[in-house]
């Protein structure tokens, strides 16, 4: 089964003079900033994130997405799909990168918060705001790629130099994407 991956920063609504609403929402991609022209293309990319409930049991794939879409009332969540598709701002891996074609040769994880150490008698690393959040209490290996991943120039790379296996790999980014911790970035 597929992994769907957001792709980009958000960098939040778009608008044209104060007190206006939003024209539309955006998301860096690279260097360049991409539109979110509507509410569908902004809810379907903000599900992509998976909800950090449900991530880790099992692939957050374009089925599990678009029931969500459909439980929380997304007009056109399959035709917001194909755009965000279409334009590079989501991706939909399989937990088998050895081909050259795989979209995690060309996408790199960056990290977002920062470490909080271990807690007393606590064996997870945390992830989160000093002093104001906690966004994930993070296994090892999770933790690991959230620190490092980002030395490497793809996913794939990190993945091979941290010794992870492709659905480990992908589990772990899912994880770490759901809980605010990182984001996926094309490789410029």
């Amino acid at each position: 089964m597929d992994f769907v991956l957001p792709v980009g920063h958000y960098l939040g609504p778009v608008h044209p003079a104060p007190e206006s609403p939003p024209t539309h929402h955006s998301v860096r991609v690279g260097r360049t900033p991409a539109r979110l022209a509507d509410q569908d293309q902004l809810d379907v990319w903000l599900l992509a994130h998976g909800v950090p409930s449900e991530v880790g049991d099992r692939p957050w794939s374009r089925k599990l997405l678009l029931e969500a879409a459909s439980e929380t009332g997304v007009g056109d969540a399959e035709a917001a799909f194909t755009d965000l598709m279409a334009r590079g701002l989501l991706i939909e891996a399989a937990a088998d990168a050895t081909d050259a074609l795989s979209p995690v040769r060309h996408h790199r994880l960056l990290p977002l918060l920062v470490g909080l150490g271990t807690g007393p008698g606590e064996p997870l690393d945390v992830i989160g705001v000093p002093g104001l959040l906690i966004a994930l209490k993070a296994e090892p290996r999770v933790f690991e790629l959230w620190e490092w991943g980002h030395r490497w120039p793809d996913l794939w790379s990190a993945w091979q130099a941290l010794s992870l296996d492709d659905n480990d790999g992908l589990r772990a980014v899912q994880t770490l994407i759901a809980h605010g911790a990182a984001y996926l970035d094309v490789i410029s």
